[in-house]
């Protein structure tokens, strides 16, 4: 799955919590990668997941991290759902 950001914000640095998410899923056994660009363009990283068949983009913003969320978009069943982030690993593992 790919970690995307969505949007750009000067309250949270994106970058870094796109690798901690990262961090947390490597750590429960789950595949994850995200850019190494600090500011990455969202149409290019839904083309590069949807190039590379992930099944998920969890995408990361200002106004999830806010809210304590993350929008997951399963590519396979075009559908995207707010979870909450203490969730996600469950989410995933469904």
């Amino acid at each position: 799955m790919l970690i995307a950001q969505a949007g750009r914000t000067g309250k949270y640095n994106l970058f870094e919590e796109r690798l901690k998410l990262c961090c947390r899923l490597w750590e429960n056994g789950l595949s994850a990668e995200t850019s190494y660009k600090e500011k990455s363009d969202p149409e290019g990283q839904a083309r590069y997941a949807d190039e590379e068949k992930l099944p998920f983009i969890l995408w990361l913003g200002e106004s999830e991290l806010d809210q304590g969320v993350i929008k997951a978009k399963d590519m396979r069943a075009h559908s995207e759902t707010l979870v909450p982030l203490a969730d996600i690993v469950a989410y995933l593992r469904r």
